[in-house]
């Protein structure tokens, strides 16, 4: 039995060809639910005296439409990115350095210290998708509309010219240009790297650009948070759809998944290198 806020029977029960078997560690999905509906998934270590193949739990989502059963591995991919990654993408949010940002405690020169970093991660992704670009598990959600490296060149350039610049990249940024140059023969990989930049620039960016102009008078050298889409929330429902519509394997949307996890993980790893470097 593993008891959670809300209990979930796991029942086990081994045929007897396995039971003289060696000890081995079952890895058990522990999946809870909070009253808005959002699944969360953590991994909890058993032991038992024989072998166990697999356990499958699954758990009703207080907000779907008919109360069906649904989890993070059956769910559509666009809705299974969002809840697996709410976790990473909470911590990342939270980092100091951004919310000091977009309270007005920060600098200009902080928006310039991002933007120095986002170019080589940009560059970096860019790259592997068009390496990747004719896979048919990428190649329905690429649009070049969305392609951000040559905005973030000229509003770097524009910020230079204004007196504001920043030529370190700190040490997560590397690790994370490396992890994406890795992705250019991992399509799948690239579909979580791919929505968490994206749809966060066309989502959490959008705030971005609205604080850096409220608090510190900036209108300049923002074009890397302007979209040719005249209406970004059709384009998001559209995107998500053809996330869904994806010929992804398990193993696929598995490796899409991890991903996504790993970029907002690598976006607070960037956030706390900035932060160590006294930048604000």
């Amino acid at each position: 039995m593993v008891s959670t806020r809300k209990s979930l029977p796991l029942d086990v029960r081994p045929s007897k060809q396995f039971r003289d078997r060696r000890p081995i560690a079952l890895s058990v999905r522990r999946i809870t639910a909070r009253s808005r509906g959002i699944v969360h998934v953590t991994q909890h270590h058993y032991r038992y005296g024989y072998p166990l193949i697999v356990a499958v739990l699954s758990l009703g989502i207080p907000n779907k439409p008919g109360g069906q059963m649904e989890t993070i591995i059956s769910a559509p991919l666009s809705r299974a990115l969002h809840d697996s990654t709410m976790a990473a993408h909470e911590q990342a949010e939270n980092a100091s350095f951004i919310t000091r940002l977009m309270n007005g405690e920060g600098t200009p020169e902080g928006l310039v210290a991002l933007l120095r970093q986002s170019l080589p991660i940009y560059e970096a992704l860019e790259d592997a998708c068009h390496r990747a670009g004719t896979d048919p598990r990428l190649s329905a959600i690429l649009d070049p509309r969305l392609d951000r490296a040559d905005a973030l060149r000229a509003d770097l350039e524009s910020h230079r010219a204004q007196g504001r610049t920043y030529d370190i990249l700190v040490p997560a940024t590397e690790a994370y240009v490396a992890e994406l140059r890795a992705c250019a023969t991992d399509p799948a990989a690239l579909i979580g790297h791919h929505y968490v930049r994206y749809l966060g620039d066309l989502s959490g960016g959008q705030i971005i650009r609205t604080m850096v102009r409220r608090h510190y008078g900036i209108e300049t050298g923002l074009s890397f948070y302007d979209f040719d889409i005249a209406k970004p929330k059709v384009y998001k429902d559209d995107y998500r759809a053809a996330l869904d519509a994806l010929p992804l394997s398990e193993v696929d949307r598995g490796a899409a998944l991890a991903a996504a996890t790993r970029a907002f993980e690598l976006n607070h790893r960037v956030f706390l290198d900035l932060e160590a470097q006294g930048v604000r």
